[in-house]
């Protein structure tokens, strides 16, 4: 009985271990830019950024790239390469702090600009590309930012089942974002745009002026192959979060704390099996 315990109190241990290990890969790692960045930094720290590409380029599955305050010129489009999953994406926003608004603490975002140039004069295509080449990046959240300018489109999307979460973009050629499929969800989203269409590729949608989206589209393939977009009036709630890794992580959290409440419990049991031994063992 006692070594039926003991080998029972092991095989816990393990098991709680993986699941510790699961729940700090869930919560990622946190990466830090600026437009002061430098590529000696340590990039782990809030006073010590990365410019935003290599902040880019680190982050994988699960991790978020936190942008300090500031303009972004660009000198090359950013190319998002890496990819994310359903729950655990890659978030790319503007860094967040803690501010008292009207009595009540609140988190506020830094005013962060992306500048890819004017479109008469600028020679990048865009400001991000979420390209399909270099494994196909998908599931990436971009939050909190204003995107301005690129010759042809603030944003380029190749790929599917990423998020735009309250952001401004504005200033481009032809239009402020582009993707080949209708796979893609706004949230939050103001596009400000003269030219010829908003979002590419869209059926025949005159565009104002200044066309203020409060959008929540998620297509499915049928109506991208029919070249169709559905779009939302105000449908999309105020949602910043980065995906449902949150709901793993407390799934995760709750596994834990049931084995060691066993491991506890075990342990007491094994304790007095012990105690019971020593006490049976015939005195010398």
């Amino acid at each position: 009985m006692y070594q039926t315990v003991k080998r029972t109190l092991l095989l816990l241990c393990c098991a709680m271990l993986l699941v510790i290990g699961n729940i700090s890969f869930a919560m990622g790692m946190t990466y830090y830019a600026a437009p002061y960045g430098n590529n000696s930094n340590a990039g782990t720290d809030e006073n010590s950024p990365w410019p935003i590409q290599t902040a880019v380029d680190t982050a994988v599955a699960g991790d978020t790239v936190l942008l300090r305050e500031g303009v972004y010129f660009l000198a090359s489009t950013i190319n998002i390469r890496n990819s994310g999953t359903v729950q655990l994406p890659i978030t790319i926003k503007a860094y967040q702090y803690s501010a008292i608004v009207s009595g009540q603490q609140t988190m506020k975002s830094e005013s962060v600009m992306i500048d890819a140039g004017n479109p008469a004069t600028t020679m990048l295509d865009s400001a991000f590309y979420i390209t399909n080449l270099d494994g196909r990046a998908q599931h990436i959240v971009i939050a909190n930012l204003e995107i301005v300018g690129g010759k042809r489109y603030g944003i380029v999307m190749d790929t599917t089942g990423n998020k735009i979460v309250q952001s401004n973009i504005h200033g481009a050629g032809i239009g402020q974002i582009q993707y080949p499929n209708a796979t893609n969800v706004y949230v939050n989203l103001e596009v400000t745009d003269s030219s010829p269409s908003v979002i590419q590729p869209v059926v025949s949608q005159p565009a104002t002026s200044k066309t203020s989206q409060t959008q929540s589209v998620s297509q499915n393939t049928q109506s991208a192959q029919a070249g169709g977009q559905d779009e939302g009036d105000g449908g999309g709630s105020q949602d910043t979060s980065s995906g449902g890794g949150c709901t793993v992580m407390s799934g995760q959290t709750d596994l834990s704390l049931l084995l060691f409440l066993l491991f506890i419990l075990l342990y007491r049991q094994l304790t007095q099996l012990r105690n019971i031994q020593v006490k049976s063992r015939p005195k010398q």
